[in-house]
């Protein structure tokens, strides 16, 4: 009987115990991953802060649609060597040659 309230106490505090272990594993989880934010916050200020000090006055905007202007240009050159390349492979035939060379199958 003495072990039955034993194993009977002993549980609720291992329960206890893992519940504490599990709230300071996550309070000191949190702290490392805000304090990685932070940094991170703080380096983009940095550049973000030498970036106006040094004269760039373009805004994220207009860079982006400076970059998706040249990088459309370029997919639509490179599109067209493509087709360039293969035309040359291209297969010349009309609905009589294929009727022709399916005649035997």
């Amino acid at each position: 009987m003495d072990l039955n309230l034993q194993s009977n106490q002993l549980l609720p505090l291992f329960n206890k115990g893992i519940r504490k272990f599990t709230r300071v594993f996550r309070e000191v989880y949190e702290r490392e991953i805000a304090q990685e934010i932070d940094s991170k916050s703080a380096a983009a200020n940095n550049v973000l802060s030498l970036s106006t000090k040094s004269g760039i006055k373009q805004s994220l905007r207009e860079e982006l649609n400076e970059g998706e202007v040249q990088l459309t240009k370029k997919m639509r050159e490179e599109k067209a060597d493509f087709v360039k390349k293969f035309q040359k492979h291209q297969i010349k035939s009309k609905d009589e040659d294929f009727e022709k060379a399916l005649e035997g199958k």
